[in-house]
């Protein structure tokens, strides 16, 4: 292919074809594939196109300046994901992307992320002609090249429609004469799957109120004065019954006659698009208006910053993404040649000289992560506060709290910490975390005590709670109409957590009903006897769990241990790839870790030819709405919330967790990888076999492979 191209048009479905079989070089320019169905021509002098014969008369296709295009640094796959994303959207206007891409919206134009901004703050503007069914994309603004949609005038182009159709009918007919079945790409396009319209199955609020078990129609249907906690382990439903409870509200004649407001509460931007899909389908296509949905940092934002008096520049859209950003910082002070340790306890110190990217090394970041934001700067203790950091040398440690426990290990701490204020002053930054505690005392002014009657909400719903720390918990409930009095809902899984009250300081709680969701629908019952017996491991998880045992499957999971180092990531990739070869059509494979070995294993399969797609953040999960087919490799910190029909759980991280905070880490990590699996679950343990996994074995609930 020549260089000098201005444009390239590629169709929908020439999209979905170049994502699902990963057809981009390292310039984000497709190549054509035997087999594939795609097709590349010349249109014109400027213009390079792609088709594949399989496009609908609804199909958009887009049009994407190439040297824009060039300018992206990050995964080429996420950039065209996005692009097909806008596509598929402005079949049915309005267009409506998720959150995290920060859309705006004039006239014909839209803005939003090109990539992740983990990987870039860059944003295409697009220019949607729906007469001609196509999405123009001229140009990439960053921080420094701002334009305003309002005054921005888009280059006016003519593509080659009749080449473009001539194209297209030369790619049908050549499918038709290779004998392939001309069929969309439903079969491959996979993004229902692991997003909201997943959980409702798209099914209205009058469908599934029947279908509800007699737990979550309780739930959903308490009168709206009273409070509860839904409660449940992976596969119950907590979600759903949060949002059905939302639809409900919302629907009662006391909330309408009276003009309430409800606020539904996420952690992060996804979790939030999330719930919109959800509530959007529940209620046959829109929101009812008076639910709000946001991530928590962005309705504090709302409604605190007017009281604040001054800007903050925050580290990260969303408490996910604050976290992040916080915890790569320490990792580079950490990585620094003028970084002096001192003296500190054993752990530490193997720790930190096992190098960055060893899962030693990320577990110190995140320790210190925790120890920063959970115990230094929550009890306001800052460098040059000579008593208060002495009180912190000295007090006593409680052993559900990172394993910092001589004076050294918190002089350690300390310095951090300073190095991290250092950073975060000299960039004009502040951290989430600072922000919502700065926050919680604007809540408690008696100015917001004022606005809260008509800014504040009359219900809260909270999903995910086990996610929120102690004073997002607090800064929720501050955003109430009412100091006491309002009803609120959460749903939490306490395996991924402890238990914890919304009500952290004065104030006396409304009535609380706890329902416990104990019907479990996504395992089968081999796999949910497994499921249950990790469950009931963690602290307060008492009542028992319940599955259809007719028509399910009973095969336990296997458990491979005592591997040697040197054969983990072979028998790894022989068991992938036996798997692979035997999957069905709706079937996924996902290798989640505990410990090292994700690269080596990526570069195993790749050898292999077996397409595997890394995810290396919450970001990437947004990638497998493309890849069916491959094979998902990610640490188990960033599969929450996908599903898959096979997993093969691999435990590399060979040092006994030694503190209540550490062990419980390690069970968490289990019952999230494991849980991920619907049908089948194989374990692969390297020198070590953590000791739920030995539990396990003498309960019968999981078989050990010899």
């Amino acid at each position: 292919m020549k260089d000098d191209f201005r444009y390239l048009i590629v169709t929908e479905a020439a999209l979905d074809i170049i994502l699902t079989h990963r057809l981009l070089d390292d310039t984000g320019i497709p190549k054509e594939k035997s087999r594939s169905g795609l097709i590349a021509k010349t249109l014109d002098e400027e213009t390079l196109a792609y088709a594949c014969g399989t496009e609908q008369e609804t199909d958009f296709f887009a049009l994407v300046t190439i040297d824009e295009l060039r300018k992206l640094g990050g995964p080429k796959d996420i950039v065209y994901a996005r692009i097909a994303r806008v596509l598929k959207s402005a079949r049915k206007p309005p267009i409506h992307l998720p959150r995290s891409w920060a859309e705006f919206h004039h006239g014909s134009l839209i803005s939003f992320f090109a990539e992740s901004q983990k990987q870039d703050s860059r944003r295409w503007i697009a220019k949607i002609d729906g007469e001609k069914k196509f999405v123009f994309f001229p140009k990439l603004t960053d921080s420094r090249n701002t334009v305003n949609l309002e005054s921005y005038q888009s280059p006016k182009v003519s593509p080659p429609f009749s080449q473009l159709a001539a194209l297209i009918e030369t790619a049908s007919n050549e499918r038709l004469q290779n004998g392939n079945e001309k069929q969309t790409f439903v079969k491959e396009f996979d993004l229902s799957a692991i997003g909201g319209s997943a959980v409702v199955a798209g099914h209205s609020f009058d469908d599934w109120l029947p279908k509800l078990s007699d737990a979550q129609r309780r739930a959903v249907k308490l009168p709206p004065t009273e409070s509860l906690r839904v409660v449940g382990p992976a596969g119950t439903g907590k979600t759903l019954t949060l949002c059905m409870r939302a639809i409900y509200l919302s629907k009662h004649e006391s909330i309408i006659g009276g003009r309430k407001r409800i606020l539904v509460v996420a952690h992060s931007w996804a979790m939030a698009e999330r719930i919109d899909q959800i509530l959007t389908t529940l209620n046959l296509g829109q929101i009812p208006d008076r639910i709000v949905v946001l991530p928590l940092l962005s309705v504090i934002q709302l409604h605190s910053n007017s009281s604040m008096g001054a800007h903050h520049e925050l580290l990260g859209d969303d408490s996910q993404d604050g976290s992040r950003r916080v915890i790569e910082i320490i990792e580079r002070i950490l990585s620094e040649d003028n970084f002096t340790l001192g003296p500190v306890s054993k752990w530490i110190r193997e720790a930190y000289f096992s190098g960055v990217g060893s899962n030693a090394h990320g577990e110190l970041v995140f320790d210190l992560y925790e120890e920063i934001t959970g115990v230094i700067a929550a009890q306001n203790i800052f460098p040059g506060d000579n008593d208060k950091i002495a009180d912190y040398y000295s007090m006593q440690r409680e052993d559900y709290l990172p394993p910092f426990e001589s004076r050294d290990d918190r002089m350690f701490c300390m310095t951090v910490f300073e190095s991290l204020l250092s950073r975060l002053i000299d960039r004009g930054l502040i951290t989430t975390d600072q922000f919502i505690l700065d926050s919680i005392r604007v809540f408690e002014t008696f100015s917001w005590n004022v606005r809260r009657q008509t800014e504040g909400y009359d219900y809260i719903l909270v999903d995910e709670l086990q996610l929120f720390g102690p004073q997002e918990r607090l800064a929720i409930s501050l955003l109430a109409s009412t100091r006491t009095g309002f009803a609120w809902a959460a749903a939490e899984d306490p395996s991924q957590g402890v238990f914890s009250s919304l009500y952290g300081r004065e104030g006396k709680a409304p009535p609380l009903d706890d329902i416990y969701l104990h019907d479990v629908h996504r395992f089968n019952y081999g796999l949910f006897r497994f499921i249950e017996f990790v469950y009931g491991k963690f602290p307060l998880n008492v009542p028992p769990l319940n599955i259809d045992h007719a028509g399910t499957g009973r095969s336990k999971p296997v458990l491979s241990a005592k591997i040697e180092e040197t054969r983990l990531v072979p028998q790894v990739v022989s068991c992938a790839s036996q798997i692979v070869s035997s999957l069905k059509q709706n079937e996924r494979l996902a290798v989640v870790l505990i410990g090292d070995g994700a690269d080596d294993i990526v570069e195993a399969l790749n050898h292999e030819q077996l397409n595997p797609v890394r995810l290396s953040s919450f970001d990437d999960v947004e990638r497998l709405a493309y890849q069916k087919k491959a094979i998902v490799v990610s640490p188990w910190q960033f599969i929450g919330g996908t599903q898959f029909s096979h997993v093969l759980l691999v435990v590399t991280e060979s040092a006994t967790p030694q503190s209540s905070f550490s062990r419980l880490r390690e069970l968490t990590a289990i019952y999230l990888g494991a849980s991920r699996a619907s049908d089948h679950l194989q374990v692969f343990c390297g020198s070590r076999i953590p000791q739920i996994l030995q539990e396990a074995i003498e309960a019968d609930v999981i078989s050990e492979m010899n």
